[in-house]
């Protein structure tokens, strides 16, 4: 099924043509990088995936209540804040959920009725289903993936730029939304952390939509290749590697094509 649809959408700033009807699908559990020269677009296309942007042309369809995460900018607001505190925002639902419990907890010391007992079961269900359970354990294993244990008890507002990026990149990891769009994704991480999220998003379950210059990672993580051109799409269903045998074989059809085109033409002039 399809998270993600863009048929036939344009995007212009300031009267500049960004992207020129171009069309493509992100399906579930795909995972895609998205490859061209800098200030081509690519960045504008996670945004309009994302809601960020709107198209001024064209239909971008999203399936009903798919949660769609993106790595691109800085979260805000957040000067007060540990990086821990920063990461645990990624559970806030279950942390909701865990205040409830411990509520009803005390509640039940003094009320320990039906109704109440009942209430903390379906609480006690709801939190083991959306994995509560393991909210420490992937904390852990997405700190330490990351290199990012010994920033824990830091202030946001002592991080650098790129210890800022890390952070926001481990707390969306830790979302697990239903598509994730990655701009640069290794850029501030060391060879230990690529390595790891190498890994981690080979086994993701949801999708992934990636725009990355690492070709070692490119070739590991995805299996599509979606190539933008001169404001057009160009998909090759491979990695980096087979995208770069691909393109290659394309412009020669594209060369030749054009080559028998002019034979043609030059034909149809000697006979006029």
């Amino acid at each position: 099924m399809k998270i993600v649809d863009l048929n036939q959408v344009t995007k212009s700033y300031a009267g500049d043509k960004v992207l020129d009807g171009i069309s493509m699908q992100v399906m579930e559990g795909e995972r895609v990088g998205l490859i061209g020269r800098n200030g081509e677009g690519k960045s504008t296309i996670l945004k309009l995936i994302a809601g960020m942007e709107i198209a001024d042309s064209g239909l971008v369809t999203r399936k009903k209540d798919a949660k769609i995460g993106m790595l691109d900018q800085i979260p805000e607001g957040l000067s007060g804040s540990t990086v821990v505190e920063v990461l645990e925002q990624s559970f806030t639902e279950l942390l909701a959920v865990q205040t409830q419990m411990a509520d009803l907890e005390e509640q039940m010391a003094v009320d320990a009725s039906e109704k109440v007992m009942a209430h903390y079961g379906d609480l006690m269900a709801l939190f083991a289903d959306q994995g509560g359970y393991e909210m420490q354990a992937e904390l852990g294993k997405v700190t330490a993936g990351l290199g990012l244990s010994k920033l824990l008890d830091k202030k946001w507002q002592e991080l650098s730029g790129g210890e800022k990026t890390k952070v926001a990149l481990g707390a969306l990891l830790l979302e697990k939304p239903e598509l994730l769009l990655l701009d640069e994704p290794t850029n501030h991480l060391d060879l230990n952390a690529v390595i790891w999220l190498t890994k981690f998003l080979q086994s993701y379950k949801g999708a992934v939509l990636v725009v990355s210059h690492d070709r070692y990672f490119l070739d590991e993580v995805v299996t599509k290749m979606v190539e933008l051109e001169n404001k057009k799409l160009f998909t090759y269903r491979t990695n980096f590697s087979g995208y770069l045998e691909e393109r290659e074989e394309r412009l020669l059809r594209e060369f030749q094509a054009y080559k028998d085109q002019q034979k043609q033409i030059k034909k149809n002039e000697a006979s006029d």
